[in-house]
């Protein structure tokens, strides 16, 4: 993942929102710099949030990750559903399995290197 390594980073970074926990409900606080980009992984994260085990089946089904793989990054890593979404997609487009797509979004966002080099 060396050539695209940091791209993948920097593109979860950007697309991924933060999420704050309310008395009622979630608000995600999207900021890639574009509004329509923002809007739809807002919307994407509140909607998923609605049926996250519906999100997950399909996300499961559509690109042939395993479910529980999915279930552990929202329920016990607690990355949004956007963020899920964001994963899948740059491993199946980097084709590159999801595991690795987060080790290397993870180990860079804990080393502070988000954007250096991109």
């Amino acid at each position: 993942m060396k050539g695209i390594g940091k791209f993948v980073v920097a593109a979860i970074l950007l697309l991924a929102p933060t999420v704050y926990a309310g008395e009622a409900e979630l608000v995600y606080d999207t900021n890639t710099g574009d509004k329509q980009f923002d809007l739809k992984l807002g919307n994407l994260n509140v909607e998923a949030s609605g049926d996250i085990g519906n999100f997950i089946s399909d996300l499961s089904l559509y690109y042939q990750v395993q479910k529980q793989k999915l279930e552990r990054l929202i329920n016990i890593d607690k990355m949004s559903p956007a963020d899920l979404y964001m994963v899948v997609k740059i491993g199946q487009v980097s084709n590159e399995p999801i595991d690795k797509v987060v080790r290397e979004y993870r180990k860079e966002r804990e080393d502070g290197e988000l954007l250096r080099g991109v």
